[in-house]
């Protein structure tokens, strides 16, 4: 008996059964972009200010002193690279396949970094005339609130000193690592790279316009710049580190590049680390060289970093001009 062939029972191919990775990247995928970085943002401070700060509380204890800098700058050093870029690794793979893209590590570029760096050292004099006029203008303030505020400022100084204070050359080093080198890394892709270019998404626009995707780029960068200064919980520096945040912020949207925010945020963090390793006040490096500038050397030096700010920033937008962003969906 002949069996048509036609008449033979056949079995379907089940489908190949998806990965819980994949699942979840999917379910990642389909949540709009200003929830998944408010999502995002929260899910990280939980894991690198509440759970890194109780690892740091339990490895050394409430008192930092020199004794224990050591391991401070370790637990530090520790608590970037695993409660935040561990993190923010896993969030932009899960949400964008291809992280290099999204990350937008691009080729280094001496010209444009040249003049954001002098825009940065600039920045940081303006920031640092600001410092000073804050420190000097007395705040109506209760008595003892101002007696907690005081105490709240010494604790942090003498935290930050004891972080970075080095007696060695090989010390020295390792602050650098700790200090620059690491945030300027793990800050610089979460801010810059996952937070901001998951703001620039344009949900539910196909062809979105040169103007949509420029007003979402600059939304995007000074949002994830404010952002930067608050989850430092300095509140002394929150508006010179939001300010520099802004702007690393703006170099990235401008160049296409997160390595020229990279370099700069390296470069800020290692004058100040420099500075102290070489016994220099704050006012040396940024404002004047002097213990004790005169007003008008103040205006002069303050006026000075403006017109040097503002040229370099200029020419860095001429540099950049050429580039127009690109939506985030398209590497996704």
């Amino acid at each position: 008996m002949i069996v048509n062939a036609d008449e033979q029972p056949t079995n379907p191919i089940p489908a190949p059964r998806r990965s819980l990775i994949e699942e979840l990247s999917e379910a990642v995928q389909r949540i709009p972009a200003w929830p998944f970085a408010i999502l995002s943002l929260i899910g990280v401070f939980v894991l690198y200010q509440l759970v890194g700060g109780a690892v740091a509380l339990l490895v050394l204890g409430t008192e930092v002193a020199d004794s224990n800098a050591t391991a401070l700058r370790l637990v530090t050093m520790m608590g970037q690279l695993i409660f935040l870029l561990v993190p923010t690794l896993v969030l932009a793979k899960l949400r964008f396949p291809h992280v290099r893209n999204f990350f937008r590590v691009g080729r280094f570029n001496i010209k444009e970094q040249l003049l954001a760096l002098l825009a940065v050292f600039s920045l940081q004099q303006i920031l640092q005339g600001y410092m000073t006029l804050q420190e000097s203008v007395p705040i109506p303030i209760p008595e003892f609130l101002r007696d907690l505020i005081d105490q709240l400022k010494v604790m942090v100084e003498e935290m930050y000193r004891s972080l970075i204070m080095a007696h060695s050359v090989p010390e020295f080093l390792f602050v650098v690592l700790v200090i620059a080198v690491t945030p300027a890394v793990c800050e610089e892709l979460l801010f810059r790279g996952l937070i901001q270019r998951t703001l620039e998404e344009t949900d539910g626009i196909v062809e979105p316009t040169v103007q949509e995707r420029k007003r979402r780029g600059i939304i995007a960068a000074v949002v994830a710049g404010i952002v930067f200064g608050l989850y430092h919980l300095n509140p002394f520096a929150l508006v010179p580190l939001a300010t520099l945040g802004v702007f690393f912020g703006f170099l990235v949207y401008r160049s296409r590049n997160i390595l020229t925010a990279m370099t700069a945020h390296f470069v800020n963090n290692f004058a100040a680390t420099l500075a102290l390793y070489l016994n220099l006040d704050d006012n040396f490096v940024a404002v004047a060289p002097t213990d004790h500038p005169t007003p008008l050397m103040l205006m002069g030096n303050f006026a000075l970093a403006v017109v040097v700010f503002v040229i370099a920033t200029y020419y860095f937008v001429r540099s950049t001009r050429s580039e127009q962003p690109h939506s985030a969906q398209a590497v996704s």
